[in-house]
């Protein structure tokens, strides 16, 4: 892989552009997602009934999921303390928004979420922050929403910019069998749009360096 770029996404940097996939249950935990950042690359730890192994998971899961999130990005973050680890967040999930949270608060690099469109996923992340008090203000927590059609990012683009005046700092594209018959045909369009200001962004350096990419 020495003849990849890295990947960056705002100060963030990933020395091999590989993002490890959030798999659940309790295959993406900290054990993988620890190896995978060392290594140089993203790690991922899938939320997906994270607390399975807490005492209490069969009384009081949602207790034993939110307490895990943070266990989990400690052990983590034990294993490689310079490396981008982040969380998969299921939009499907029961009580999505507390685990949102939970994710932001124990000092989650970036929060990639599919299963449903993250249409407040930017809410939830203010939220998470306005409740760490003066912690907050330094969270840099990314927000990644998982797309599959031009549609999907086309909607997300447009409702995060004009409810909550910002853009996603990375799109993560699923595949489908759409995309098979000329994929990049399709987000060369949506990149167009972005330069022609069909799609609307905020004025914004983060917006000015997504709109130049």
């Amino acid at each position: 892989m020495g003849n990849l770029r890295p990947l960056v996404i705002g100060e963030l940097v990933v020395p091999k552009p590989v993002i490890q996939g959030g798999m659940g249950v309790g295959i993406s935990l900290s054990s993988l997602a620890g190896a995978v950042a060392r290594a140089g690359g993203m790690g991922i730890i899938s939320t997906a009934q994270i607390g399975f192994r807490e005492p209490d998971f069969a009384d009081h899961p949602l207790e034993a999921n939110l307490r895990a999130i943070g266990k989990e990005f400690k052990k983590a973050r034990e294993i490689s303390p310079e490396g981008v680890i982040g969380f998969n967040i299921m939009v499907a999930t029961k009580s999505y928004a507390l685990y949102v949270k939970e994710a932001v608060k124990a000092g989650a690099d970036i929060i990639i979420s599919g299963a449903g469109l993250p249409a407040s996923l930017p809410a939830y992340l203010a939220e998470a922050a306005a409740e760490m008090g003066a912690a907050g203000e330094k969270v840099k927590t990314k927000i990644a929403p998982i797309v599959s059609s031009v549609k999907s990012a086309m909607v997300i683009l447009k409702m995060w910019d004009r409810k909550f005046h910002r853009v996603p700092d990375l799109v993560v594209v699923e595949d489908t069998w759409a995309f098979h018959v000329n994929p990049w045909r399709h987000w060369a369009w949506i990149l167009r749009m972005w330069n022609t200001r069909m799609i609307r962004l905020p004025t914004t350096k983060r917006s000015e360096e997504l709109s130049a990419w």
